[in-house]
């Protein structure tokens, strides 16, 4: 079917009008953002200090690329390459330190966002008809709580991933590991240090993850066409490269079990490549790259993409 016939021309799944307590108020999760905002915003001006910002940053892309990306999105959940125990250790405790959230929990709300958005319409939090303020308040202080009688998603991680003891311990445990975290840097360098490599990139953390999922379900190409699916990703220019890859949504909508998100050559990947130094050194192996291959079931290419 053409895009210009697909019943949601621009591509955005039909959003349920929300029920009553369907979408509420999350005072832990707003409650972590603004203990890292606003030590920023308040002390941030004041205490200016290249060398600590430069350090905030390095460990910030460091955790999201290695942590979020690469260990978090593209092993655990979907699967695209394995590792061995330690270094799975190693960059799901760099995902923890991110501060986006609970590894279990990110993983639920992954699942439930994709099953949705894979039908015609879904849960307004889901999809994206509403504006960005809307979606800033709706994801990063809310939660979704479907209404009884209302189809669940299925979830994956209430038993396997559950039962393990690592993943158990950093979903219960990661704002610990982020305190600690934080003291270290006040110990080791000051207030700068912890306002710039703790708050800041806690903030930057989780304003990033939210700004780029937005951004690439909003704006951008859609190179690729899933059928039957209401919500498509969008391959953003903008965030692609400096989302660790992420920003290839269209992409990785296509093909959602390969390692690998950024297809043509432009289109900069820095969590592929770390996907590949991870294989050259032995840490990584069964790495998927599906881009070359037939897409997932229902996806094609546009034709106004392959001109």
């Amino acid at each position: 079917m053409p895009a210009a016939d697909h019943p949601l021309p621009h591509r955005h799944a039909e959003a349920w009008p929300p029920q009553p307590g369907e979408i509420r108020f999350a005072p832990a999760k707003a409650l972590w953002l603004h203990l890292h905002l606003w030590p920023v915003v308040i002390l941030g001006p004041s205490r200016i200090d290249p060398a600590a910002m430069a350090i905030g940053a390095a460990l910030c892309a460091l955790c999201l690329c290695l942590g979020h990306s690469v260990g978090l999105h593209r092993a655990l959940i979907h699967q695209s390459l394995q590792l061995g125990p330690r270094t799975q250790g190693v960059l799901l405790s760099l995902a923890a330190l991110t501060g986006v959230g609970p590894v279990l929990r990110l993983m639920d709300v992954h699942d439930q966002r994709d099953h949705w958005q894979n039908q015609p319409a879904c849960p307004a939090y889901y999809a994206y008809q509403h504006g960005i303020f809307q979606d800033l308040w709706w994801n990063l202080h809310c939660a979704h709580h479907p209404p009884g009688g209302q189809p669940q998603a299925p979830l994956r991680t209430a038993d396997h991933y559950r039962s393990d003891g690592l993943l158990r311990a950093l979903d219960k445990w990661g704002w610990a590991l982020n305190l600690l975290a934080g003291l270290a840097l006040l110990a080791a360098g000051g207030p700068e240090l912890w306002i710039w490599a703790h708050c800041g990139r806690i903030t930057a953390s989780i304003l990033g993850h939210w700004l780029v999922n937005f951004a690439a379900h909003r704006h951008g190409a859609l190179d690729w066409t899933i059928e039957g699916a209401g919500e498509e990703g969008r391959n953003n220019l903008l965030f692609g490269a400096l989302s660790m890859g992420e920003g290839w949504h269209n992409n990785h909508h296509a093909f959602p079990h390969s390692a690998r998100f950024g297809q043509a050559w432009w289109q900069l990947d820095p969590g592929w490549w770390a996907v590949c130094a991870l294989r050259a050194t032995g840490c990584a192996w069964g790495v998927r790259e599906d881009t070359g291959a037939q897409p997932r079931p229902g996806g094609r290419r546009r034709l106004a993409a392959a001109r």
